[in-house]
């Protein structure tokens, strides 16, 4: 049987750059994606796979990133009410804030806007 990880302050900031981690392959997916898109359309071709499914391979990897980033939010939003309040930097909050019910993305953006810097397009 697998026990639980137990969390620490030490575990919230290596999320959190985890979580980073996975915004920046985000970037790099679009930024595939669009080159790969414009290569096609100088070139003349159309992809095969968009032209069955109606997406490509990275249109694919691109909505699981955003929604393995998606879980990540929640699950730092999670940590830090677990925490008591602590944030990336180690210091408490006085008042920790009760784990949130969240059914929106934007929402988990603004939750933690404070403590992870998201790069345009996330």
């Amino acid at each position: 049987m697998v026990k639980p990880a137990k969390l620490s302050p030490a575990t919230l900031p290596d999320a959190a750059q985890l979580r980073q981690q996975a915004s920046n392959l985000l970037n790099r997916l679009v930024a595939d994606r669009d080159a790969c898109e414009q290569r096609a359309a100088e070139a003349g071709r159309r992809d095969p796979i968009k032209s069955i499914t109606g997406r490509t391979a990275l249109d694919g990897a691109i909505a699981s990133t955003r929604a393995m980033i998606e879980q990540m939010d929640m699950l730092l939003v999670e940590m830090n009410g677990e925490l008591g309040g602590v944030n990336g930097s180690g210091i408490a909050h006085p008042h920790p804030h009760p784990r949130p019910r969240l059914r929106s993305p934007s929402i988990v953006t603004r939750a933690i806007s404070a403590q992870i810097p998201v790069t345009a397009g996330t």
